[in-house]
């Protein structure tokens, strides 16, 4: 059994939204108060139930594993549809594996809002919702969370139940304000889960260099702390403080140096299990002694699974299968469906024939270039191609789902040739040439 133990500075905030939903009215609240007083005084048989004779009686049955599960990089893949699996099919193979292996601890390992016209255009509130259906226990922030200014994401934990809240903490050990150093008040560091009899402890963080894929304006209040350091800091105060049978890492990020970093932590501040993500890679191996390392690629094509116990561990990359989840559909379907899905289906173009992610790339370079007036064009790459035929919204948000800008500069040719050199998966116009570039 898996049961929420605390979710470090959210108790206060959670009963002070539940008493503010007007339930119920005021006089039906004095009779359910009063039915319950009654209820206390006539029922003293029941209430020995809870005595310490009778509760010292009771052991705890520990399952011999723990169970664990992330998806990663969903990047808001709402809907199944074109080769893509949606959230319905993901809790129908979370609720296959939870059939063959009981419950699991369940996270959401960052950017799971941003990617696609459903999932954009309503800033990921039909991904709270499947996620509060499928028991999540917690969220780590990533780099796209950034992506519509983080207080779109900050209005899932205000306590507004109208505008969408999550059931679940939302995790990050080291994304701070910039002005002081403080964590951000609406995530936590760290949550405590129960699962199987055991206590874990779930930290989350994002990679620390991260910052160079993230708008520059919308990181301008924040600041990424060392993401090692927090790490140890928080893995001893868990320790320490709540006596857990294991301590867990989900990171937004996969770089070889920072998971050996991670692996050697030893005594108080030592993890058991590290869930990776962002590089939408599969990524199965182990680091320090013997830690379990899982990726599930991106896009929800997979989710990954620690089965733990002390000294050996069980991991696996599960693929998803076409099954969907009818509750969950039904979810989707109540946002989607009407005028969202009319939206995303309207025709705005047609194209001759299938280009690829490459070809897409270089013919947004080219269109800026004609469009401004520029020498060149310069842009990041493209998501995914775009098929023959009709063009419609939604396929552009699946090739170019970023908020981003067009700016129109003027720099020194010696300049462009060393930001050429420099510049990773960057395409230009079809007619530019770094040879013809002239340092004056």
């Amino acid at each position: 059994m898996k049961r929420k133990l605390l979710l470090v500075g959210l108790l206060a905030t959670a009963f002070v939204s539940i008493s503010s939903c007007n339930l119920l009215s005021s006089s039906s609240l004095s009779s359910t108060t009063s039915s319950l007083t009654s209820s206390e005084e006539n029922s003293s048989s029941s209430s020995s139930l809870l005595s310490s004779s009778s509760t010292s009686s009771v052991e705890v049955v520990k399952t011999e594993y723990v169970n664990l599960f992330s998806a990663n990089d969903v990047h808001g893949r709402v809907v199944t549809q074109d080769g893509d699996y949606g959230l319905d099919v993901l809790s129908s193979k979370l609720k296959e594996i939870e059939q063959q292996y009981g419950e699991f601890i369940k996270i959401a390992n960052g950017d799971m809002f941003q990617g696609k016209f459903e999932s954009n255009v309503l800033y990921g509130r039909p991904v709270v919702d499947c996620l509060n259906a499928m028991d999540f226990d917690a969220l780590v922030i990533g780099n796209h969370e950034f992506d519509w200014g983080l207080d779109k994401i900050a209005a899932y934990k205000d306590g507004d139940f109208l505008n969408g809240e999550a059931d679940f903490p939302f995790l990050s050990c080291n994304i701070a304000y910039k002005s002081n150093h403080q964590l951000l008040e609406w995530t936590e560091p760290y949550t405590i889960v129960e699962n199987g009899g055991h206590k874990v402890g779930v930290i989350g963080a994002i990679g620390s260099q991260l910052t160079s894929t993230i708008n520059a304006g919308m990181l301008k209040d924040y600041v990424f702390l060392d993401a090692v350091s927090q790490i140890q800091k928080y893995a001893a105060e868990i320790r320490t403080n709540y006596a857990v049978d294991y301590v867990v890492l989900a990171i937004h990020d996969h770089t070889d140096y920072t998971l050996n970093q991670i692996g050697n932590l030893s005594g108080n501040s030592k993890i058991d299990a590290i869930f990776t993500a962002h590089t939408h890679q599969k990524e199965n191996l182990t680091v320090g002694n013997n830690i379990p390392v899982l990726q599930g690629g991106g896009n929800n094509k997979n989710v990954s699974i620690i089965r733990l116990k002390q000294g050996s561990h069980i991991r696996r990359i599960e693929s998803l299968n076409g099954a969907s989840d009818p509750e969950i559909k039904a979810i989707i379907d109540e946002y989607i469906k009407g005028e969202i899905e009319a939206k995303g289906n309207e025709v705005i173009g047609y194209n001759s024939k299938y280009k690829n992610s490459g070809a897409m790339g270089s013919l947004l370079a080219e269109t800026m270039k004609n469009k401004f007036d520029a020498d060149v064009g310069i842009t990041n790459y493209a998501r995914t191609g775009l098929d023959a035929g009709s063009i419609t919204i939604r396929e552009m948000y699946e090739v170019y789902p970023f908020d981003n800008m067009i700016i129109k500069a003027t720099i020194s040719g010696r300049l462009l040739k060393s930001f050429v050199n420099y510049a990773y998966s960057i395409y230009y116009d079809y007619d530019f040439s770094v040879s013809s570039i002239k340092d004056s």
